[in-house]
């Protein structure tokens, strides 16, 4: 299980995170938390990802994410 906390700063608060890109079954909540089961035969040891922030006032921010996934621990 890949899990992460996204922040983000803003004056006025109140933003909000979504998956603009990533691999199928990545999700990530209103306040940033991603959560991927990261399947046991994927190949690509490289996963990009894009997440998107809204503030209210309908600003858009991008946020390119590169993981690195290893070989877990015994």
């Amino acid at each position: 299980m890949y899990v992460y906390q996204a922040t983000a700063k803003s004056k006025r608060g109140g933003h909000k995170f979504r998956l603009a890109s990533g691999p199928p079954g990545m999700t990530v909540s209103d306040a940033g938390l991603i959560h991927w089961m990261v399947p046991s035969d994927i190949a690509e040891p490289h996963i990009d990802v894009i997440l998107c922030i809204n503030d209210p006032s309908g600003r858009e921010v991008f946020q390119p994410l590169h993981i690195t996934l290893m070989e877990p621990e015994p």
